[in-house]
C-alpha cells in the first residue's frame, strides 16, 4: 500500500533485476514514471537523492521483517485490527468521512490470511460494534479497542 509522494519500483532498478510485481490504484491517482536512464543517473549524481532511497530501502525491509513478524506471532484477530487501523492512518481516512476502499482480497493478502478468515473476522468485528460495513467500504467506529486488540 502506497500514499501520496511515494516510490515503487526502484528496487528492481537497482538489483538490475526484472520489475515483476503490480499495482493498483485504489483511488484517484497521478502518477509519475521516472524513466531508468534518469532514475540511476540521479541515484549516482546526488549523495543526497542516493541517501533518501538507501533510507527508503532501509524503512521498506525494516516494514518487511516487521510484517512476518506479525504474520508469524499475531492472531488474525490482530492483524486484521492492525491492518484496518493502519489503512486508516495511511490514507487520512478520518478526513474523508472514514470509509476505507479496499478489496478484501487485496486486504486478505496484505494480512497473510484467506480471503474466508478475513471476511468471518470482519463480521465479528462489525457485530463487536467496531466497524460498519456498507458497500462503500469500511469504516472504524470504535478505534479504542481496535487498538487495544493489536496491543
Amino acid at each position: 500500500i502506497h500514499k501520496d509522494g511515494d516510490f515503487l519500483g526502484f528496487v528492481p532498478l537497482l538489483e538490475e533485476t526484472v520489475y515483476n510485481e503490480n499495482a493498483e490504484v485504489l483511488e484517484d491517482s497521478r502518477i509519475i514514471i521516472i524513466p531508468k536512464t534518469d532514475f540511476i543517473t540521479m541515484i549516482y549524481s546526488s549523495k543526497d537523492i542516493a541517501r533518501k532511497f538507501i533510507k527508503m530501502l532501509s524503512n521498506n525491509l525494516e516494514e518487511t521483517e516487521n510484517r512476518l513478524l506479525d504474520i508469524a506471532y499475531q492472531s488474525v484477530r490482530q492483524r486484521v485490527a492492525s491492518a484496518l487501523l493502519k489503512m486508516s492512518e495511511t490514507f487520512n481516512q478520518d478526513d474523508k468521512g472514514g470509509v476505507i476502499k479496499i478489496a478484501r482480497k487485496d486486504l486478505s493478502n496484505m494480512i497473510g490470511t484467506a480471503t474466508e478468515s478475513l471476511n468471518r473476522m470482519l463480521g465479528d468485528f462489525r457485530d463487536e460494534g467496531l466497524i460498519e460495513i456498507s458497500g462503500e467500504g469500511l469504516k472504524i467506529i470504535n478505534r479504542a479497542k481496535l487498538e487495544k486488540l493489536v496491543n
